[in-house]
């Protein structure tokens, strides 16, 4: 099993951090600077971070998947399921998947709790 993990960030680092098909999601850390906290910016989807360099986008997101009893990735978006939207801030708590790497960490998530801002 993986190392056990509870982190806290926003779900966002792009345009669209939920995949349609199946129960995952972009996370970023707080180190990203969303559009809506730049004075003057208009953004329509602030947390997408486009203000932000690639590489740091890169190095602070991390995929999060909701897995079955199984251990096969769910079915369906999260989208819109108990409030999860894009922009939220959420804790995760999980273990670290295995088909995580050095480019892109996977959280399998046990536990999702929406925050306040």
């Amino acid at each position: 099993t993986g190392k056990a993990l509870t982190v806290e960030g926003f779900i966002g680092g792009r345009k669209k951090p939920f995949t349609q098909s199946k129960a995952m999601f972009i996370l970023g850390d707080d180190s990203l600077k969303t559009c809506d906290e730049i004075p003057g910016d208009s953004c329509p989807t602030p947390w997408d971070v486009c203000c932000e360099d690639p590489r740091k986008i890169s190095s602070s997101t991390l995929s999060v998947q909701i897995l079955d009893e199984n251990g096969s990735l769910l079915s369906g978006t999260l989208e819109g399921v108990a409030g999860i939207e894009a922009g939220k801030r959420i804790k995760v708590q999980g273990t670290v998947s295995a088909n995580s790497s050095t480019q892109a960490m996977v959280l399998e998530a046990t536990a999702l709790q929406l925050l306040e801002k």
